[in-house]
C-alpha cells in the first residue's frame, strides 16, 4: 500500500530534514491507535538505511537487505503484541554499540513504546542520552502521557494527524473495496485499525454485533443468546464492541448523530438502560479492560457479570 494522504506532509518534512543533515537521531511518532504511525516509521526505516539517497532508492545493497528483512544493522522491537521488556532493550543496547556491518547507519525501531515498563524505559533513556555513532531511533506510540518526559525531550516529536472520514472512506475504497468496513465507523474511524480487523477476520464479528444486541433488547430475553460464542479468546472484542455502542448511544442522546444504520439501536439502548446506566457500564468495562493481563482477574466471568447486571 502507498503512503496515505494524511501522512504525506509529515513524511516530506522528515525527508527534508534528512536531506539538510539536520534530522534528529531520535524520532517519536505519536498518533491515535490505528492512524498509521507504524506505516510511517516503516517507510522511514527504509529511507534511513538507504546508502544512496534521502528516500529509499530500492536498489542499493541496504535497500535489498531491508526488503528481504535481513539487514544486520536494523533492529525491530514490536510492542503491539506484547510489552517491551528491559532485557530486550539491554540486548539492543549492546548490539547497536557495535560498528555497523553494512554502510554507516544503524536503526533501532521500537513500536508501541507506551507498552514499556519503568525499567525498560530507563534502559532506553540511557541509550538515548549516549547514542552510539550512526544510530537512529524510531519510536512509535499512541499514549504519550505514559512515556517518561525525559524520553520525549530527547526525541523529535512527530504528531500524526487524524484523517477525516472522507479520507478514510477513500482509503478503504482503494485498499478494501470488497469489504464494508465503513459500516464499522461506530467502532472506530482509524483506517489501520479497520484494516487489522479485516485482515484478522474479526470484521464479521463486529459487523454482526449491533444486530445481536438489538435483537436481545427487542425480545427482552436473557443475555444467554447475546453472549453465545463468548470465550476467553474473544472477551476483549465483546468488551470493546459493547463500550463503543454505549459511547455512541450517549453521543446520540446529546447530538442525535451517529452511524445511520444503528440509530434505532441507540434509541432502544437509551430507552432500555438510560444514559446513567450506560455510562456506568462503560466505566466498569474500561476498568476491566485495563486490568486484563495485569491481575489474576477472570475477565470472562467479570464481563458476564457486568452484562447480566446491565440487563437486570
Amino acid at each position: 500500500m502507498s503512503l496515505p494522504i494524511w501522512l504525506e506532509d509529515e513524511y516530506r518534512q522528515i525527508v527534508a530534514l534528512k536531506q539538510s543533515q539536520s534530522l534528529s537521531h531520535a524520532l517519536l511518532i505519536i498518533g491515535p491507535q490505528g492512524v498509521g504511525q507504524e506505516v510511517l516509521s516503516n517507510l522511514l526505516s527504509m529511507d534511513l538505511m538507504c546508502e544512496r539517497s534521502s528516500s529509499a532508492c530500492g536498489v542499493c545493497h541496504s535497500c535489498e537487505l531491508m526488503k528481504a528483512n535481513t539487514h544486520p544493522d536494523y533492529y525491530l522491537v514490536d510492542g503491539r503484541k506484547d510489552s517491551i521488556k528491559v532485557d530486550q532493550i539491554r540486548t539492543l543496547s549492546k548490539q547497536v554499540s557495535k560498528k555497523a556491518q553494512v554502510g554507516k547507519t544503524k536503526v533501532l525501531h521500537l513500536m508501541h513504546v507506551q507498552s514499556m515498563n519503568m525499567n525498560a524505559s530507563n534502559a532506553l533513556l540511557k541509550i538515548l542520552e549516549e547514542p552510539p555513532q550512526g544510530t537512529y531511533f524510531l519510536l512509535t506510540a499512541f499514549q504519550a502521557a505514559s512515556l517518561l518526559p525525559t524520553i520525549k525531550s530527547r526525541c523529535l516529536l512527530i504528531n500524526v494527524p487524524t484523517p477525516n472520514e472522507n479520507d478514510v472512506r477513500q482509503w478503504l475504497a482503494d485498499n478494501y473495496s470488497d469489504k464494508n468496513l465503513d459500516a464499522l465507523f461506530w467502532l472506530t474511524t482509524q483506517p489501520y485499525e479497520l484494516a487489522q480487523l479485516s485482515d484478522s477476520g474479526k470484521d464479521v464479528f463486529y459487523l454482526e454485533f449491533p444486530d445481536r444486541l438489538e435483537l436481545c433488547i427487542d425480545l427482552s430475553s436473557n443475555v444467554t443468546s447475546f453472549l453465545k460464542g463468548l470465550d476467553s479468546k474473544n472477551v476483549l472484542d465483546y468488551i470493546k464492541a459493547t463500550q463503543a455502542l454505549c459511547h455512541q448511544s450517549v453521543l446520540f442522546s446529546v447530538s442525535h448523530t451517529g452511524v445511520i444504520e444503528h440509530l434505532s439501536l441507540y434509541e432502544k439502548m437509551l430507552s432500555r438502560f438510560g444514559v446513567h446506566k450506560m455510562l456506568t457500564l462503560y466505566t466498569s468495562l474500561q476498568q476491566l479492560k485495563e486490568n486484563v493481563g495485569r491481575t489474576n482477574l477472570n475477565a470472562l466471568m467479570q464481563f458476564k457479570y457486568e452484562i447480566n447486571k446491565w440487563f437486570s
